[in-house]
């Protein structure tokens, strides 16, 4: 796509790159017939399996079951010159991974940390409500608006509960950093698998690292199943006991 085009007959302008990832391409644009800038999630044209297709759509069918204040609405879904791709609300602000970047050693503000922690869980709870797993819980999927709401982003590894899953059987789904045990072993995952996610979130927002450091992501999904962390107050004398002890026990 070319740095300005026009989709649905002149709708939608895209204005710029917001970011790519293996199979979708998310652009800020203008919805000219509203007047107000949007963000649009389009399909790579370089992927067409059916897996990729299926997965692209369900993560459109699983946020447009969603209206919650800390869940990126979705407004539209369209085709484009053969091309996927559907318009979600633009969030102005940064990541979580981008807030993380501002504070020494990446350890961020607690007041801030546990604003963004409620924000999230209530996300969540309110996803999970609806039968919809995240599945992705990490900090690029988190972002903080200039008002300082936290929105959870991406829905593009969701399970809808009761569905049939059109993830092959055994294979992990999600971040190495932040995989619950139970996906590390590729069995099931349900709604204690993101709260661990964000558990894992959280205690590298004050600590400024992982739960679990390793060379490689085999040595990290194992320590996800064999070993226990750090308690993150011993890594950040500012955390305080309470709030290390609900982080653990996410």
């Amino acid at each position: 796509m070319s740095s300005r085009e026009y989709l649905q007959s002149g709708r939608y302008v895209t204005l710029k790159k917001l970011g790519e990832g293996g199979k979708g391409v998310v652009y800020k644009a203008r919805d000219t017939a509203l007047n107000r800038v949007v963000a649009i999630k389009m399909l790579k044209s370089a992927v067409s399996s059916e897996e990729a297709y299926s997965r692209f759509m369900l993560e459109a069918q699983a946020v447009a079951k969603l209206n919650h204040p800390n869940i990126a609405t979705i407004h539209d879904i369209g085709k484009e010159d053969g091309k996927q791709f559907f318009v979600l609300e633009f969030v102005d602000g940064m990541s979580l991974r981008e807030l993380m970047g501002t504070y020494p050693e990446g350890k961020c503000d607690i007041q801030t940390v546990l604003r963004i922690g409620i924000d999230v869980c209530n996300a969540l709870q309110y996803a999970h409500s609806q039968g919809v797993l995240h599945r992705d819980v990490k900090p690029e999927n988190i972002l903080i608006t200039q008002e300082g709401t936290a929105k959870l982003m991406d829905f593009g590894l969701a399970k809808m509960l009761g569905q049939p899953s059109i993830t092959q059987e055994g294979v992990i789904v999600g971040t190495v950093a932040y995989v619950a045990p139970e996906i590390a072993l590729g069995k099931g995952a349900d709604a204690r698998s993101d709260l661990y996610s964000l558990g894992a979130v959280l205690y590298e927002a004050v600590t400024g690292r992982p739960p679990f450091l390793g060379e490689d992501s085999v040595k990290i999904i194992f320590s996800h199943i064999h070993d226990y962390p750090i308690s993150p107050n011993k890594l950040n004398p500012k955390v305080q006991q309470a709030l290390a002890e609900c982080i653990m026990k996410l």
